[in-house]
């Protein structure tokens, strides 16, 4: 497998971890009455969540396709 693709399924599923960390302390601290939203508050904070982290990754993702083709290049250069 390239090691773009393997870089970007792993800062992808890197990027899930921090959405979902994000959410599970937003949710805990909303049970604690600290943040007070209701559950339609809860689900649209998740989507802007989920969506501004998609868009984050999407807009760094050409960065990171150019630093592994990079990488990729100087590997092969390596091996022949």
């Amino acid at each position: 497998m390239k090691v773009e693709l393997q870089v970007q399924r792993e800062v992808k599923n890197l990027l899930t971890a921090i959405q979902s960390t994000i959410l599970t302390n937003v949710i805990k601290v909303t049970r604690k009455g600290k943040l007070p939203l209701d559950t339609a508050q809860l689900n649209y904070l998740k989507t802007v969540v989920d969506a501004s982290v998609d868009q984050a990754f999407a807009n760094g993702s050409r960065g990171l396709s150019q630093l592994c083709a990079q990488i990729q290049d100087k590997v092969d250069n390596e091996t022949h």
